[in-house]
């Protein structure tokens, strides 16, 4: 039964939406030099408990302890779940999870693959404790094919933008800026959400 349940969803199966489909590449250690270099700067900048947007095949959650996952992809979900690893299924628009949970949310080569990158950050920023991070990598402007519209590049994200709500930036990584957003403990970061509200006018 399962072999033709395998055989069906290989042949016929198609995604609940096109936003699944496309993410179905899985990036593990050893892929590629860039990505290993991502995980490993990445990774020493979580702390507390975690939430990796976008996870792929769980690469930080297995390295970082204390991580949880979510990824659009429910065949992503399943194979991280066939490790153990906690991951669940949902939209880095709409995130299955109650609002300032995690000590430290990661963002990584995540919102350039959006069309709607604000809505994502919003929704990042929510899910984060007062006094938690928001981390993760984007690509430069212009620097790589990740910085130009096209293919899976969804939203070009200048460095100027991110600075606007608040972000903290490095270049460690060629062709990629690391953002690092604090989420302050006390009202001021209202103005912050509303800088990242849907624009009605759209």
């Amino acid at each position: 039964m399962r072999t033709l349940e395998k055989i069906w969803k290989k042949l016929f199966h198609r995604p609940s939406s096109l936003f699944e489909n496309r993410y179905r590449i899985k990036i593990f250690r050893g892929r590629t030099a860039l990505n290993d270099e991502i995980f490993d700067f990445i990774s020493k900048r979580i702390f507390g408990e975690w939430l990796d947007i976008g996870t792929n095949v769980g690469v930080l959650l297995r390295e970082v302890p204390h991580g949880t996952g979510v990824d659009a992809s429910s065949e992503l979900v399943a194979a991280c779940q066939s490790q153990g690893l906690c991951v669940v299924h949902g939209s880095a628009y709409d995130l299955p999870f109650e609002s300032n949970r995690f000590e430290t949310v990661v963002m990584s080569c995540l919102l350039e693959q959006l069309d709607d990158w604000k809505k994502a950050l919003r929704e990042g920023i929510r899910v984060c404790k007062k006094g938690g991070r928001i981390i993760g990598m984007n690509p430069i402007p212009g620097a790589s094919k990740w910085g130009q519209l096209g293919g899976w590049v969804k939203s070009i994200i200048s460095e100027e933008e991110m600075r606007v709500f608040g972000a903290r930036l490095e270049y460690p990584i060629q062709g990629k800026y690391f953002l690092r957003l604090l989420k302050p403990t006390n009202p001021t970061w209202r103005p912050l959400l509303a800088a990242l509200a849907p624009n009605p006018s759209k």
